[in-house]
C-alpha cells in the first residue's frame, strides 16, 4: 500500500515580516503512477510564493500529459513543466516568481526518475541503504530556479527503479535539508513512518514537529513509502 505524509510550514523570519510561506508541495498517485513535487520560492522575489505553488500545479498538469505517451523522456517532461509554469503565471513576471523545483515521477510505462533544479534534497531509502540525489550546488546566495537564467543542463536527472514494498522517498526544501547529516537520514525516515504517521492526526503532528525544528526559513517535507 502506498502512503504519503507531507506539510509546509512558514519560517519565523516570514512570520515576523508578514510574508507568506514560499514553499509548496504536491503529491498525486494513480495506481502505479505517481508524482511528488517540492518547490521553494526564492526569498528575494516578491511573488515567489506564487511561483512555487504554480510550479507544483504546472508539474501535475505536465505529468498528466506526459504519462499518457510511452515515448516521452524526462527532458520532455521538464520542457512541458517549464512552458506550463510560464503560461500559468499569466501576467506575473517569471523573474519575480523564481522557485527551485524537485520532482519525482513514475508511470505506467516503466519510467521512474527524479529531476531537480536548484536547492533541496531527494532521498530514496531501501532497507538501510540511502540514495542521495546529487544536484548542482552553487556559491552561497546563488541558486538556479524556474524564472532565473538556466538551461536544461542545469537540471540534474537520475533514472530510478520503481518504488518497491518497504522502500521510501523523502523530499525536502533547504529549510530542512541544510540541517541534516547523512547518518541521520535513515533514522529520520523510520521515525516518520513508525511514529509520526501513526499519530491520531499525522499532518498536525508533522506540522508541530517542523515548527519545533527551529530556524528562520520555511520548511517542507514530503515522504512517500510503500508498506512492507
Amino acid at each position: 500500500m502506498l502512503h504519503c505524509l507531507a506539510t509546509s510550514v512558514i519560517g519565523s523570519a516570514h512570520v515576523e515580516t508578514g510574508m507568506p510561506c514560499q514553499d509548496a508541495w504536491l503529491f498525486q498517485a494513480d495506481d502505479d503512477a505517481m508524482i511528488g513535487v517540492v518547490c521553494d520560492g526564492l526569498g528575494s522575489k516578491k511573488s515567489s510564493h506564487l511561483g512555487s505553488t504554480t510550479a507544483c500545479t504546472a508539474a501535475l498538469q505536465a505529468w498528466k500529459v506526459w504519462k499518457d505517451s510511452s515515448v516521452g523522456t524526462p527532458e520532455d517532461f521538464i520542457r512541458l513543466l517549464e512552458v506550463t509554469w510560464r503560461l500559468m503565471l499569466r501576467d506575473t513576471p517569471p523573474v519575480d516568481s523564481a522557485t527551485t523545483c524537485v520532482v519525482f515521477i513514475q508511470d505506467h510505462h516503466q519510467r521512474c526518475f527524479v529531476a531537480q533544479l536548484g536547492d533541496g534534497m531527494f532521498i530514496k531509502r531501501q532497507d538501510e541503504d540511502i540514495y542521495l540525489h546529487p544536484y548542482q550546488q552553487h556559491d552561497f546566495g546563488f541558486t538556479k530556479g524556474l524564472g532565473l537564467p538556466h538551461t536544461l543542463n542545469d537540471w540534474t536527472i537520475h533514472q530510478l527503479p520503481f518504488l518497491k514494498e518497504g522502500e521510501s522517498i523523502l523530499m525536502l526544501s533547504d529549510g530542512l535539508s541544510e540541517d541534516l547529516e547523512s547518518e541521520s537520514m535513515s533514522p529520520l525516515i523510520q521515525y516518520l513512518i513508525d511514529d509520526v504517521a501513526h499519530d491520531f492526526n499525522p499532518e498536525k503532528r508533522l506540522t508541530t514537529e517542523l515548527d519545533d525544528w527551529g530556524g528562520h526559513d520555511d520548511k517542507t517535507l514530503l515522504l512517500i513509502w510503500r508498506e512492507a
